[in-house]
């Protein structure tokens, strides 16, 4: 870019927004064609900035100052009434897929994650009772479809990291039951030869 384009730049932007000075630009410039983010890019390389950050100056009063509660007329038409559920509430007991796993509707109060449980976990759950804390329910055969009992296991966390970092997961549930105990070991015998 010429010389006299960049002390053209020094002196128009400061203050004005992009979009403003790309237009004068192109008026100024007819004969030019850049594009706006080229023109940034000089800008910065030249230490030029508009100095805007997109903050609100001191004492500058908002578009929108003592218009709390306004709404477009007619908008009330489709507001919830108290105590009127959204139509696409689920009811409780439904059941979504979410990143391969089924999640289970258990309640309608509180967050996403109080409401929705993954499925393998209340299967398990109700046969075992809660999931001890630190541990994790897998599916052993790698089907995330697959809810019989047997192919669910609860193990510790740490046993779970190892499983996926060594890649010992396998789609047949006898192996995954298998890597758990070598998991285990590989565990216990990394805990025995630290104290030596």
């Amino acid at each position: 870019m010429k010389q006299k384009t960049i002390d053209w730049l020094r002196e128009t932007v400061p203050g004005k927004p992009w979009k403003e000075v790309y237009k004068l630009y192109q008026e100024t410039f007819p004969d030019e064609l850049r594009k706006l983010s080229y023109i940034k890019t000089v800008c910065y390389k030249n230490g030029i900035t508009n100095g805007l950050n997109g903050q609100f100056k001191k004492n500058r009063v908002p578009w929108n100052k003592g218009m709390k509660g306004w709404y477009a007329p007619g908008s009330e038409r489709t507001w919830f009434q108290k105590g009127q559920s959204s139509p696409n509430e689920r009811t409780i007991g439904s059941e979504y897929d979410s990143a391969g796993y089924l999640l289970v509707k258990i309640k309608n109060e509180g967050s996403r994650y109080d409401k929705w449980r993954p499925k393998h976990i209340l299967v398990w759950e109700k046969a075992n009772g809660p999931v001890p804390e630190g541990h994790v329910v897998i599916f052993l055969d790698g089907n995330h479809k697959n809810f019989n009992l047997d192919n669910l296991a609860c193990i510790p966390r740490g046993i779970h990291a190892i499983l996926n970092r060594s890649q010992l997961r396998s789609d047949n549930a006898d192996i995954t039951k298998v890597r758990i105990t070598q998991a285990e070991l590989k565990r216990a015998i990394k805990e025995a030869t630290r104290h030596d």
